[in-house]
């Protein structure tokens, strides 16, 4: 069969057979022949790929090999660090965070013991309690005065409790919140250095947390400040019972009575 291909196809180029009986064989064979030259030019094509791509493969290799190298033990170093840290920041962290606790409550009562200490201011200073004059001031205005000076009276035992909490509180925080600060700065740096090298390490997971909670915590310093603001007013708070005051015309008509 192969025989019979060549033939034909030989004849048809030397002109032997008709058209019509070479153009088919003919055409055949050409068009072998361009298939096999075009996977031949794509196959060197491929090799040439191939050899580009085997000397990028090579160079990154080693560049891996340099670099990864070197970052692995800067970021076992920053391990070694953070479990130093931790060590340090972590029975730290345990007290703050029961001390955070006791905050949230103790705040609780400090915005509730300010409201009602300045409805008692407003109302005091709407009665005008500290300027009450006999024969112009109602009988209803005293007797709402004198209502104010006993509520201010029987919130005094409330504001003292409170007040040693809140100093109790302060201690606290200042045993183990300001030693907390102090790792404020390395902490930070830590977490950015490891952000940068070593952010697939358990260790940076455990330090972010840290860090977290350091943002959490500062929020308690601020609270215990608001908290000593607002109990600072309420001790400058000045309320008394209801007391006449007799204007200047009415003393020297007193006195001439008398």
């Amino acid at each position: 069969m192969k025989s019979f291909i060549a033939l034909m196809c030989g004849l048809g180029c030397l002109g032997w057979l008709t058209p019509s009986l070479a153009r088919s064989p003919f055409d055949r064979c050409e068009r072998y022949q361009r298939n096999i030259e075009a996977m031949e030019h794509e196959l060197r094509d491929l090799n040439e790929k191939q050899r580009i791509l085997e000397i990028r493969l090579d160079k990154e290799r080693r560049r891996m090999q340099r670099r990864c190298k070197s970052s692995s033990a800067k970021c076992e170093a920053l391990e070694e660090r953070a479990e130093r840290l931790k060590g340090r920041l972590e029975p730290l962290y345990i007290n703050l965070g029961e001390l955070q606790k006791d905050i949230v409550a103790i705040k609780v009562k400090s915005d509730h013991l300010n409201h009602k200490t300045e409805k008692i201011e407003q109302r005091y200073q709407q009665l005008g309690c500290d300027h009450l004059e006999p024969g112009h001031t109602s009988q209803s205005v005293i007797d709402q005065c004198a209502d104010l000076f006993s509520r201010w009276n029987q919130l005094q035992a409330e504001i003292n409790a409170l007040e040693k909490d809140i100093v109790a509180l302060q201690h606290k925080y200042d045993r183990y919140g300001k030693r907390a600060e102090r790792y404020e700065v390395e902490l930070a740096e830590l977490t950015e250095l490891m952000q940068a090298h070593c952010s697939y390490s358990s260790r940076y997971t455990m330090i972010k947390e840290m860090d977290r909670q350091r943002h959490g915590y500062r929020s308690m310093k601020q609270d215990l400040e608001d908290m000593r603001r607002k109990m600072h007013r309420i001790r400058a708070l000045k309320f008394k019972g209801p007391i006449l005051k007799l204007k200047k015309d009415q003393r020297k008509i007193h006195q001439r009575d008398d």
